[in-house]
C-alpha cells in the first residue's frame, strides 16, 4: 500500500518524471479539503491534488474513475484542470435523457456526424449556446438557446420558463403548494386523481405555522366526489 504524502500535490507511489499535462483518473476525494487521490498516467498516485474551477462559490464532487486532465505547471504543483469528456461504445440506455421535447433537434440531427457511442444517459438533443447541468439520475438545469429555462427532475417533474410569449410552464404528477393563505396538493392515487386546498383568513389561528384550523376547505376530483366546497370554522364545523 502507497504510503499517504504529507504535502498537498505529492506524489506518493511510483515517481515519475510528469509531462506538463497527464490523463490522470479520480481515486478518492477529500470533503474537508476539497482535494482529490488521483491515479497517473505514468502510473504515480497523486495525493491532494487541488481542482481549477469556475468561481468560488462552485462545490461539485467528482465521482471516482472520472478521467481528468492534470497540470504541473503552477510552481510544480499538479492541479485538476479539466474533466476529459469521452465516448462509451454502444452505451445501452435504459432511459435515456432529454433535454427539448422535439425529436432530430442537436445531436439527433442529420446535419452532424454520426458516431457509434455516447457518454450514458448524456442527451445528444442539445445545440450550439445551450449550457447543461445534469446528474448520473437524468435530473438537469438547462439554460437553452432561444430563450428556455428547464429545471427538470423527471418528465413530470419539472418547470420551463420560455422568454417567448413569457410563458411559464409547470408539469407535475403530484403537486403541494405552500403559502400563507394554505395548502394546495394535487393527488394521484392509483390514477385516482384529486385536487385539495385548505386555507384560512387568520395566521395566528387558523393557518400559520402547524395550526391547520382551516375555514376554506376544497375537494375536486375522486377525494371530493368531484366536487365539494365548504366554509368552516376553525374546529371544522361547516357553516
Amino acid at each position: 500500500m502507497p504510503n499517504a504524502a504529507t504535502s498537498r500535490g505529492r506524489i506518493v507511489d511510483n515517481p515519475q518524471t510528469h509531462r506538463a499535462w497527464e490523463l490522470c483518473s479520480v481515486v478518492d476525494y477529500s470533503p474537508q479539503g476539497q482535494t482529490y487521490t488521483v491515479s497517473a498516467g505514468s502510473g504515480a498516485l497523486l495525493a491532494d491534488v487541488p481542482r481549477v474551477v469556475g468561481n468560488p462559490g462552485e462545490i461539485s464532487v467528482l465521482p471516482r474513475g472520472t478521467e481528468v486532465v492534470v497540470n504541473y505547471e503552477l510552481n510544480g504543483r499538479p492541479v485538476i484542470f479539466g474533466v476529459l469528456k469521452s465516448a462509451v461504445t454502444n452505451a445501452v440506455e435504459v432511459n435515456p435523457a432529454r433535454i427539448s421535447e422535439v425529436r432530430g433537434v442537436g445531436g439527433e440531427a442529420g446535419v452532424y456526424a454520426q458516431e457509434q457511442g455516447h457518454p450514458p444517459n448524456d442527451p445528444v438533443d442539445v445545440i450550439a449556446d445551450d449550457w447543461i447541468r445534469k446528474s448520473r439520475h437524468n435530473n438537469f438545469l438547462g439554460v437553452l438557446s432561444g430563450g428556455t429555462n428547464v429545471m427538470s427532475s423527471s418528465p413530470m417533474a419539472q418547470i420551463r420558463t420560455h422568454g417567448v410569449n413569457d410563458m411559464v410552464e409547470v408539469f407535475a404528477n403530484v403537486y403541494r403548494h405552500i403559502s400563507a393563505l394554505g395548502n394546495l396538493n394535487i393527488t394521484n392515487d392509483g390514477g385516482k386523481t384529486s385536487l385539495t386546498w385548505r386555507a384560512g383568513a387568520d395566521q395566528l389561528t387558523e393557518n400559520g405555522a402547524n395550526a391547520e384550523n382551516w375555514t376554506l376547505r376544497l375537494d375536486a376530483g375522486a377525494t371530493g366526489d368531484l366536487f365539494r366546497l365548504s366554509v368552516t370554522t376553525p374546529n371544522n364545523n361547516t357553516l
